[in-house]
């Protein structure tokens, strides 16, 4: 209930009514929400969630039609932390009421103020939060063909915020903040069937940015590992116009998570589709390709299959050398990783060899890339 009085006092109200019990309830609340948020308190209809929803509506579109379109939108994003910037940088995505407060301070101050007067939206700093009952609400008052409308602007508004570019430290901060709502408007984009074309590329930017930011705790991994599923099972079916590379990439943050939970031979799968989709894309020689082949490489050595590792390293170290030549940074990983295998292999000499080779690019400055 988020602490939402009136959504506390339903609930026990129903529960005092009909006698299930606190599991029960809230067994039905997943999979009836809507219908519970309309049960009256007490004998008059007043008393409920949706009810003091429609009677505040009523009020804000009397008195900025504007916001009623900012809590609609807001209602397709996450609940807490919605960035203001978020939404005054994606005006070419609103319709016109909002897209025009937006552009002027004062008539979106008075766009914001008009929600807050009745306790739709709450403001932090330079950000919104919607109640998720007030969300779920104002979802099921739209009915499904708004719901598509406010769904896939919510993807497009989204798509254009999440600029990450795994080269470009300065985008990786905006991109963490904006994670929950990318996943909660690919979420709804799936469900209504919208905005695949942005969809497809809002997934490639989220690959990139697992990638870079996979955490090693089993918390996180586990997470993490439920969030490349749901986005492959979107990319890979939903949206069939969804890039390769989306698909790619996901699976290769997929291996590597999977690699952390020392799930191995499902780490193997993932990074084997990451690999065939990638050759095809790109070719057998590309940079990208050098980088599946050095996360496999990994992962066969873990699955004890040390001569099929060291081909993969090998390969994976030849397309890089080629590619970026011998001093750059990815030289000195797959001579790392090389190495640890050739140890492996008993092959000593040529092991101390590549990890002196290795250490000595990072003693010159160089630093390990994470595989």
């Amino acid at each position: 209930m988020g602490d939402l009085p009136l959504a506390l006092e339903q609930a026990c109200a129903y529960i005092d009514a009909t006698g299930i019990t606190l599991a029960e309830y809230l067994q039905l609340f997943t999979t009836s929400s809507q219908a519970l948020l309309r049960y009256g308190t007490h004998s008059s209809d007043d008393h409920t969630v949706a009810t003091t929803w429609e009677i505040a509506m009523q009020q804000v579109q009397r008195e900025q039609p504007a916001a009623a379109d900012l809590l609609y939108l807001c209602a397709f994003l996450a609940s807490d932390d919605i960035p203001r910037d978020l939404i005054r940088g994606g005006r070419e995505h609103l319709p016109k009421a909002l897209a025009v407060a937006v552009t002027d301070p004062i008539a979106f101050n008075d766009v914001v103020a008009a929600l807050r007067r009745y306790s739709l939206l709450e403001k932090e700093g330079e950000a919104f939060s919607v109640h998720r009952l007030v969300q779920a609400v104002t979802r099921e008052r739209l009915g499904e063909v708004a719901c598509a409308v406010w769904a896939e602007i919510a993807v497009r508004l989204v798509e254009s915020a999440f600029l990450f570019d795994e080269d470009d430290e300065s985008t990786w901060s905006s991109c963490v903040r904006l994670l929950p709502h990318a996943l909660t408007a690919i979420d709804y984009g799936e469900a209504w069937q919208v905005a695949a074309e942005e969809t497809g590329r809002l997934l490639d930017r989220l690959g990139g940015y697992f990638q870079v930011n996979v955490q090693f705790s089993t918390a996180h991994t586990v997470y993490l590992a439920e969030l490349c599923e749901r986005a492959l099972a979107i990319a890979g079916v939903t949206y069939s116009t969804s890039p390769p590379t989306a698909t790619a990439r996901i699976n290769n943050v997929l291996g590597l998570v999977l690699w952390n939970l020392q799930k191995f031979s499902e780490a193997h799968e993932a990074l084997d589709r990451a690999l065939a989709i990638d050759e095809a894309t790109y070719g057998p020689s590309h940079p990208t390709v050098a980088r599946d082949l050095n996360n496999l490489g990994l992962i066969l050595r873990d699955l004890g299959e040390v001569v099929d590792a060291r081909t993969t390293l090998e390969r994976a170290l030849a397309i890089d050398e080629a590619a970026y030549g011998p001093k750059h940074p990815k030289i000195a990983r797959d001579l790392n990783n090389l190495g640890l295998v050739l140890q492996d292999l008993r092959e000593v000499a040529d092991a101390r060899t590549a990890l002196e080779q290795a250490l000595g690019k990072r003693s010159q400055g160089v630093k390990f890339i994470s595989p």
